[in-house]
């Protein structure tokens, strides 16, 4: 809120704290602190910190396919179609929310 100016969204940009954070389905989370959030650097924390034998779930971010081909799977939701979860043949879901709620609490 601005004083003058009443509600102002706010910008991401290179003001802003970056760090990834990976969230293991009912354990732990671990996020790490990185310079940027370029592919190369999250290819570098995810695949330095998750089993490849696990499977994926990320948003639509454009750098995940191409590091998701280690994993077992993957499967992404698209926000900016509003998707929030899907249900997989399997019967779980395809969510991020668990790292959206890790992030609530800041």
């Amino acid at each position: 809120m601005h004083p003058e100016f009443g509600w102002q969204r706010v910008r991401a940009g290179a003001d802003m704290m970056k760090f990834v954070t990976l969230i293991e389905r009912g354990g732990p989370a671990r996020s790490v602190k990185v310079e940027d959030l370029t592919s190369k650097t999250l290819r570098t924390v995810v695949l330095n910190n998750a089993d490849t034998k696990s499977a994926l779930m990320t948003d639509e971010r454009r750098s995940y396919p191409a590091i998701s081909r280690r994993f077992a799977s993957h499967d992404a939701v698209n926000h900016s179609e509003e998707e929030w979860a899907r249900k997989l043949p399997d019967g779980t879901k395809a969510h991020v929310n668990t790292d959206e709620g890790f992030f609530s609490i800041f």
